[in-house]
């Protein structure tokens, strides 16, 4: 695990000064791009030599606590080589205590072909890099039978990124909004996992299924043709 300081500003905290489970999510995401350039995995080579970009496959996010604002740091992992995927991990730490353990799986995109390019090709293409590790796999989640519809979401422009479609941790900002974790007293996500199908384009409407299964929570997306876009599972305290 190599380990990058970070600070957590206030305007990255929310109205109880703790991190939001969208904001975790982000930071987690850029701690695997700090390890990626560390190692030499630059973005820019992998668009030149393959004309590709990293693309979410799942995340998982654990929470033990709240993080607040001050000075962490964001322990993370080198590679782990699944099939066709890549995983890191992350650990946040706050005054000596880790607050949060988050588990990511990447996949690599070529932009034109829309299609994944397997990590041996990319493996070839910088052959000094240090070998991957070996962490445990994210397994996909489990809807439940019950699951019914849930109202719909509109995705704009704004909520996008330089992929031009709905980014990462904008999916844990929606389950927040719509499923009730700013209602009331001050709450922990002790759990998230999110697993992308298809991505959202601004303008488009996700249509969303909702259901439970005991101290679990889950919300499907679905695109207006039938196709799910992402699922997700989370648990509150």
């Amino acid at each position: 695990m190599q380990s990058f300081p970070y600070e957590i500003k206030s305007f990255e905290t929310d109205y109880y000064g703790a991190v939001s489970p969208k904001t975790m999510m982000s930071i987690c995401i850029y701690a695997t791009s700090l390890k990626a350039v560390s190692e030499g995995l630059l973005p820019e080579d992998l668009y030149d030599k393959h004309g590709a970009v990293w693309m979410l496959a799942r995340i998982n996010v654990e929470q033990y606590s709240h993080v607040h604002m001050g000075a962490i740091e964001l322990c993370v992992s080198s590679r782990c080589i699944s099939g066709g995927t890549y995983t890191r991990r992350v650990d946040v730490v706050q005054n000596g205590n880790t607050a949060a353990t988050a588990h990511i799986v990447f996949i690599v995109v070529n932009i034109e072909k829309r299609n994944i390019i397997r990590p041996s090709v990319i493996e070839d293409t910088w052959p000094n890099i240090i070998e991957p590790v070996k962490l445990s796999p994210v397994r996909k989640i489990i809807l439940p039978d019950n699951m019914e519809q849930f109202g719909e979401y509109s995705v704009e422009y704004k909520e996008c990124d330089a992929n031009r479609h709905f980014s990462s941790a904008n999916y844990a900002g929606l389950i927040c909004e719509r499923c009730g974790y700013w209602s009331g007293k001050q709450k922990l996500m002790t759990n998230i996992q999110i697993e992308f199908n298809a991505e959202f384009k601004p303008g488009e409407s996700i249509e969303l299924f909702k259901g439970s299964k005991g101290e679990m929570q889950y919300l499907r997306g679905v695109h207006s043709g039938g196709a799910t876009g992402f699922v997700a599972s989370w648990s509150v305290e």
